[in-house]
């Protein structure tokens, strides 16, 4: 379904007033594509939108970002040249110092993760992707591809390795973990607190270095993986669950990375085509750069087979998707009621979902078991 708008003014939040007539521009849209239109760094430089370049999928618990120091609630910050990692959620727009920044990786060289400084000489980043480049000459990439993603790490020759904290959360919002270690690849569940440390959440993964290595524990939560010396990559799959580790397992993607990144871009294409404008460029790039955020909450939490866990924690099934990740204050009358027009399908999933709270016991900010990170859903 597509809206076709002759002129649009943008309002805050892709509020939109739809003109009669329509002003002629030199810089028109002509034929670029709403996902090469997106600015995805904008307002992630200081209190100006808490947002991130992370590579993300529509709807997706999965994102995979920097942390920077320093940092905002996202943990980056557009202006910040020190880099300490790479983490794989958080809830975009919030405050409360924000929430998530689990399953935190380090690519380092030498022996010694905290001898390695991660200072940035370049970055870009697009819907489903973000890539940036070290002076120290390691290389970092990322797509996510639904609740699966991928890394792809440059590295000179010589001692080096990748670096695992799976105790780490933002604002130490880190509960409680275990994990189970199989040669190069590691599975297990996370427990964090919600935003603003309300609720708490329970996230499974599965995580695969590929090649001949293998993890070793060095203190709590805190792992190391030795790569090749001769080596110059490194590729981790990931893959995040609502239901188990053995679900977080079976949804690994085992395709190329390029293969990855080409669909989650036409995925992303897809969904901000949706609305399609015809005018001026400059306009249309901050319209599909707000159109990007609205998708990136609430999360998909059921697997494929349809399964999921609700806020009580117990696993339910339904041919529906459902969704978690709440912050039903504002948006209640801002982006819910614009993805009930554009994407009647998902909006149908979420409403269900919202619904099914009350079934679990609802509670205005969030529960114990939460399937997700949230935040609050009190105007649900």
């Amino acid at each position: 379904m597509k809206i076709s708008f002759k002129i649009i003014t943008l309002l805050l939040f892709v509020k939109l007033n739809v003109l009669a007539q329509s002003k002629t521009r030199l810089n028109t849209i002509g034929n670029s594509k709403p996902v090469d239109l997106v600015n995805v760094f904008l307002g992630s430089s200081g209190d100006h939108g808490q947002m991130s370049p992370a590579a993300s999928y529509p709807f997706s618990m999965l994102s995979i970002g920097p942390q920077t120091y320093p940092k905002t609630h996202t943990g980056y910050e557009y202006l910040a040249k020190k880099f300490e990692g790479f983490t794989h959620n958080r809830f975009e727009g919030v405050g409360c110092q924000g929430s998530g920044g689990n399953i935190f990786v380090k690519p380092f060289l030498g022996d010694d993760p905290k001898e390695t400084e991660l200072i940035k000489s370049s970055e870009k980043a697009v819907p489903g992707y973000y890539e940036v480049g070290f002076e120290n000459k390691i290389k970092a990439s990322f797509s996510v591809l639904g609740n699966a993603g991928k890394h792809v790490y440059q590295f000179p020759k010589g001692e080096k390795g990748i670096y695992l904290d799976l105790g780490y959360a933002f604002n130490g919002a880190f509960v409680a973990e275990e994990h189970v270690i199989n040669q190069n690849s590691i599975s297990g569940w996370i427990e964090s607190k919600t935003t603003c440390g309300v609720g708490k959440y329970r996230i499974y993964y599965h995580l695969i270095v590929t090649g001949n290595v293998k993890w070793t524990e060095i203190s709590d939560h805190k792992l190391i993986a030795k790569l090749n010396e001769e080596s110059t990559f490194a590729e981790i799959n990931v893959a995040l669950s609502s239901v188990s580790m053995q679900a977080a397992e079976l949804a690994i993607n085992n395709k190329t990375f390029a293969e990855i990144k080409s669909q989650s871009s036409a995925d992303w294409n897809a969904n901000l085509s949706k609305i399609e404008l015809k005018g001026d460029l400059k306009d249309a790039k901050l319209f599909y750069s707000l159109l990007y955020r609205t998708m990136q909450s609430p999360y998909v939490i059921s697997d494929q087979d349809g399964q999921y866990r609700n806020t009580k924690g117990e696993l339910k099934k339904d041919k529906q998707i459902r969704y978690n990740g709440w912050a039903i204050w504002d948006n209640y009358r801002t982006q819910l009621p614009l993805l009930s027009i554009i994407m009647p399908d998902r909006y149908a999933g979420m409403v269900t979902s919202i619904a099914d709270l009350y079934n679990s016991g609802k509670k205005d900010y969030a529960g114990q078991k939460e399937p997700s990170n949230t935040v609050r859903s009190e105007h649900a």
